[in-house]
């Protein structure tokens, strides 16, 4: 349980490379919490690790695909890294899982960019 409160002190006060540093070790013994995952997730997109923050992130989905904030965290960084086709499929996905959750909403505004944004491509 210490090892709980410090990641997620570290987390609330913006130590990144901490927090990330005690969640790894707490995900040795509980690799299958996606919660974990997450949070990982989180500090490795913090600290710009973009590539092994989305493995943490797919983690997370795979382990609990109703968690909307980490198919909104990926969406957000498909669009960040240029991957507009996977960010539309990745926020359409939270409007089909959780169409009443706060990610949906912000996932519709994003959608409808996107939409704008291929119509005048063609």
């Amino acid at each position: 349980m210490e090892k709980t409160r410090a990641w997620e002190k570290a987390l609330k006060t913006g130590n990144w490379n901490e927090a990330a540093a005690l969640i790894r070790e707490e995900l040795e013994s509980r690799s299958h919490n996606p919660l974990l995952h997450y949070n990982l997730a989180i500090c490795l997109l913090e600290s710009e690790e973009l590539q092994e923050a989305e493995k943490h992130l797919r983690e997370t989905i795979v382990r609990d695909p109703l968690f909307t904030k980490a198919w909104y965290a990926l969406a957000q960084l498909f669009l960040a890294t240029g991957r507009k086709q996977e960010a539309f499929r990745a926020f359409s996905e939270i409007l089909v899982i959780q169409p009443y959750r706060p990610e949906a909403q912000l996932s519709e505004e994003k959608l409808e960019a996107l939409r704008t944004e291929f119509a005048n491509m063609s």
